[in-house]
């Protein structure tokens, strides 16, 4: 079984991506990916990530 991958966002990164899940005229599917690589970093695994965003319960961060 591969590692599980983890990622580490610096500040800014973090914020681009912040902004990019609730800008306007972004598609749904960019805001589902950077609220998904958003849940990795904060330690949740990948399954879990898919799980929570294709149901859209997920929490903010």
């Amino acid at each position: 079984m591969p590692a599980p991958l983890r990622i580490v966002l610096s500040e800014e990164s973090d914020r681009t991506l912040q902004e990019l899940r609730v800008a306007p005229k972004v598609a749904q599917q960019i805001k589902d990916r950077a609220h998904m690589v958003r849940l990795n970093a904060g330690g949740w695994n990948v399954p879990a990530n898919t799980l929570c965003v294709s149901q859209r319960q997920c929490p903010d961060l």
